[in-house]
């Protein structure tokens, strides 16, 4: 079990503090959702945080949400929506550049990554480059 700490910026597995294997986007604000449905918009403002991008801030969340034509929960944000916020926020001074799973060519399964091993190569990769990843997790 692993517990992250905001405030020192790690993660401690199992009472250790192992850094050793430990790809994190330094500097990287967090925030905690206010509605069941909003993980999506959460997931865009911590984003555009990141990336000193002030024009949405925290409390945000539903006017993001709204933009993004989130539905009720368990349906939430779909990703195509998610992919069109940040291109129409995108100007001059904040040029974002996105790519998803809907650009990943697929396996025979449907998957964009057949095995786990490219998944965490992929995810190092872009961790080491300060790219962000924002990943879905349905129960």
């Amino acid at each position: 079990m692993s517990k992250y700490f905001k405030d020192y910026d790690a993660i401690i597995k199992n009472g250790l503090n192992d850094n050793s294997n430990l790809f994190l986007l330094k500097n990287f604000k967090t925030m905690t959702q206010k509605a069941d449905n909003n993980c999506g918009p959460c997931c865009e403002i911590m984003t555009l945080k990141y990336f000193k991008d002030d024009r949405f801030t925290f409390d945000d969340e539903n006017k993001v949400s709204k933009m993004m034509k989130t539905r009720p929960y368990p349906k939430g944000t779909n990703l195509s929506n998610m992919v069109k916020f940040f291109l129409n926020i995108s100007n001059d001074e904040y040029k974002y550049k996105v790519t998803s799973s809907i650009d990943f060519k697929k396996d025979k399964d449907g998957n964009c990554f057949s095995k786990f091993k490219d998944f965490r190569d992929f995810v190092i990769k872009n961790i080491k480059e300060n790219k962000v990843i924002i990943v879905e997790n349905v129960d």
